[in-house]
This record gives C-alpha cells, sequence and structure tokens, in this order.
C-alpha cells in the first residue's frame, strides 16, 4: 500500500475521507500483470473529483506512478484499489479546494469464481432504499452506508443485493450494475438520480446499445434474463432472484452469453 507515494499504511486521522466521506475511490482488476480499462477510471475518478470539488493537477501522473510501483510486487491476477480524499482539514463542513489531498493506491488479492461465471447466480432484493440526489449521482463517491447495509441484507447463497430506490425503481446492486433483457430489449436503470455509472456498464451500453431508462419492480421480476457486472468479476449472469419469500428462476441466456463473451473477464490468468 503507498499513501501519498510513500510505502505505508498511515492517513492523517484529521482526513475528510474519514471525517466526512469527502473523496472517490476506483476498483480496478488487473489481469496479467495490467490494469484493465485503467484509462476509463482514472477518466470517472476525475471526474468524480471534480464535482467534489476535489483539485486534480498533476493527480493522474502521481496515480500512474503509485499503480506501477505498487504492481512491481503484486501477482499477475489482482485487484488495484484508488482512493483519493480532499486530505486533511479543519474541523466542520467547509473546506479548503486548494488543500493537500491524500491518495492511497494498494492491491488486494483476486478470487476468481469459475463457478458463478459459467453457471449463474443467486441475487436477492434489498429492504434498504436508495436516496435520490442527482448532484452526487453516477460518481463512485465514499459516502456508501447504503450499499453497506443494502450488503448486510443479502441472503445466505446469494452472491449479489439488488437495490431499488425510494420510488420503487430497481437502481443497481449493491457491487454492480444491472441489465435485463424486458421484452426482447436490453435495458439498464437510468442513473440520473442515484447509482454508480461503472465501467462495464458504459461498455456494454455502447457496444451492445442498450436502452437506458427507469425499470420497475414489476418489469425486473418479468425480465426473461437478467444480469450483473461491474470492473472486478466482470459479466455475471443472474439465474436466481429472491424476492421475499419467493425465488424467480431465470436462464443464463442466450443474450447474456453472447455479452459476457465478447465484453466479460477472464475468470483466471
Amino acid at each position: 500500500m503507498r499513501v501519498d507515494g510513500s510505502p505505508g499504511a498511515l492517513v492523517d486521522a484529521a482526513d475528510r475521507g474519514l471525517a466526512y466521506a469527502h473523496g472517490v475511490f476506483e476498483t480496478i482488476r488487473v489481469w496479467r500483470g495490467k490494469p484493465v480499462y485503467l484509462e476509463e477510471h482514472l477518466l470517472r475518478l476525475v471526474r468524480g473529483c471534480d464535482r467534489l470539488g476535489i483539485r486534480t493537477d498533476g493527480l493522474v501522473e502521481r496515480l500512474r506512478r503509485d499503480l506501477d510501483a505498487e504492481l512491481g510486487s503484486a501477482g499477475a491476477d489482482a485487484v488495484a484499489k484508488i482512493v483519493v480524499t480532499a486530505g486533511p482539514g479543519a474541523r466542520g463542513y467547509r473546506y479548503d479546494p486548494a488543500g493537500q489531498l491524500t491518495r492511497i493506491v494498494s492491491i488486494l488479492p483476486y478470487v476468481a469464481d469459475v463457478d458463478a461465471a459459467t453457471s449463474g447466480i443467486a441475487v436477492s432484493c434489498c429492504a434498504t432504499r436508495l436516496g435520490l440526489n442527482p448532484a452526487l449521482a453516477g460518481i463512485k463517491h465514499l459516502a456508501r452506508i447504503e450499499q453497506v447495509l443494502g450488503a448486510g441484507e443479502i441472503l445466505p447463497g446469494c452472491v449479489e443485493g439488488l437495490m431499488f430506490d425510494i420510488e420503487d425503481y430497481v437502481v443497481e446492486g449493491t457491487r454492480s450494475n444491472v441489465f435485463a433483457v424486458i421484452e426482447d430489449e436490453l435495458t439498464t436503470p437510468r442513473l440520473d438520480r442515484a447509482g454508480v455509472e461503472g465501467i462495464m456498464r458504459e461498455r456494454i451500453i455502447l457496444q451492445e446499445g442498450a436502452t437506458v431508462r427507469r425499470i420497475t419492480r414489476a418489469e425486473l421480476l418479468g425480465a426473461t434474463e437478467l444480469l450483473v457486472c461491474n470492473s472486478v468479476f466482470g459479466i455475471l449472469a443472474v439465474t436466481r432472484l429472491h424476492v421475499g419469500s419467493d425465488v424467480v428462476t431465470l436462464p443464463f441466456g442466450a443474450r447474456t452469453r453472447d455479452i459476457a463473451s465478447r465484453i466479460g473477464f477472464p475468470q483466471s490468468a
């Protein structure tokens, strides 16, 4: 792990990332020693910093150096995590836009789940709802308590939990984006009020021409195929959807297989 370019794990207790979640993060798959979709991750990180008023001059170059240094001792298959915060500051919400930010880069093990990739996964619906906040929608900011609570509600045997907003539209998984085949149309939720615009989500939208719109709970339950995706595990088919005490069985459909074969990640190096 590196903090501000130096090996170590010490962060100032007055850091605004700790006090107020004033920062952003990226989680990046490393395959054969190379960060996958690194440019897209860095662009999203910079957009998030801009939205939160965190200055980014010279940031990308410093992060590249940090990553190169950490990857030198990493295995061929791993996960890189980047955290950028507004840095240490005085007590109170107001901050100095010209203050010194904090950057943290770490490399974590990647654990492949070949069975999930080839057979599909079980997913449950979370009770915790996502609030609506257009000012923060889309970016991967540090304030993830809704997802933390949602993850705690995932049923035993399920790999992921689906989260809905306060108006009962499906938004995303606790750590993934969602696509559904509804009336033969590949569809994904609009994320202009809540949710994270994931890297894999954007690639699927661009390459597959997916429709982006609000998706109701009823539409989700009537989908003929369902998949979740993120930039670590790639694309996983949902073959069992737990809704309360009911279980909806879905196929590992042809559309999902086709998308996974073109865009999904290998499960090992």
